[in-house]
């Protein structure tokens, strides 16, 4: 699986921990095969993914996707009317 995010896939990208073997996709639900096509995916502990998926409006969670979509945006080269029409809503605006 391909991702516009450079790391170590034995480093946890959150926390730094080693043996990071979960693919966390940073846009889930309907938005999860995008995150895939679109290589919006990173390796990360287990706890980093768990508390991710139980707290998605935490600081961490919103601050993830907020980068996630500058980050894509800026590798592809899309306006922001191609980001929604992807991915359905600006994340960035998202408190």
């Amino acid at each position: 699986m391909k991702s516009i995010f450079s790391q170590d896939p034995e480093v946890c990208y959150l926390c730094g921990k080693h043996n990071a073997t979960d693919v966390h996709h940073i846009f889930e639900g309907s938005n999860r095969s995008a995150s895939d096509e679109y290589g919006l995916t990173i390796r990360i502990c287990r706890e980093c993914h768990m508390y991710i998926h139980h707290f998605p409006k935490s600081k961490t969670a919103v601050e993830l996707k907020k980068y996630a979509q500058k980050k894509a945006m800026e590798h592809y080269g899309w306006s922001i009317e191609e980001w929604i029409e992807k991915f359905g809503k600006d994340y960035r605006e998202r408190k």
